[in-house]
């Protein structure tokens, strides 16, 4: 519980600073910036959840005998669930940096600060895709 509450948190937090950051990005530059830092640390907030998380699964999985592993629904829970932060350390990792990079430099290119929340938009539906087909197989086990 506490690997999804401080996974969870992260990125509720990580979401309302990028909403706020893209909301100041073309009426005031340097309030933009001020989220940055924000932006920074919750990947490493929500990484330790989903480590903390993905032990305490792993260990419940082990104390079982491994028995969960002969599961579709459980196989694919599983890559769902590892394709959160792989996906986060792929995506959003890099675009995050992309984006600092430019709210940093002089003159801030605005169609590539555009692109960028393009694609920070699309990074967020498919992991709340990939959150909602976990939970949809936690409550129904397809």
């Amino acid at each position: 519980m506490a690997g999804i509450l401080i996974a969870g948190g992260g990125s509720i937090g990580a979401i309302l600073a990028e909403q706020q950051l893209w909301k100041n990005v073309n009426s005031n530059p340097e309030h933009a910036k001020a989220f940055l830092p924000v932006l920074q640390k919750a990947p490493k907030v929500i990484m330790i959840g989903l480590l903390l998380f993905l032990v305490s699964g792993l260990m419940m999985l082990y104390s079982a005998h491994w028995i969960f592993l002969r599961n579709p629904w459980f196989i694919t829970k599983l890559v769902c669930f590892l394709l959160l932060p792989i996906r986060g350390a792929m995506v959003a990792g890099p675009t995050g940096g992309l984006i600092a990079r430019e709210l940093h430099s002089p003159n801030p290119d605005k169609n590539l600060l555009r692109k960028l929340q393009a694609k920070m938009k699309t990074f967020h539906l498919i992991q709340f895709l990939l959150v909602a087909i976990i939970i949809f197989l936690i409550i129904f086990k397809v």
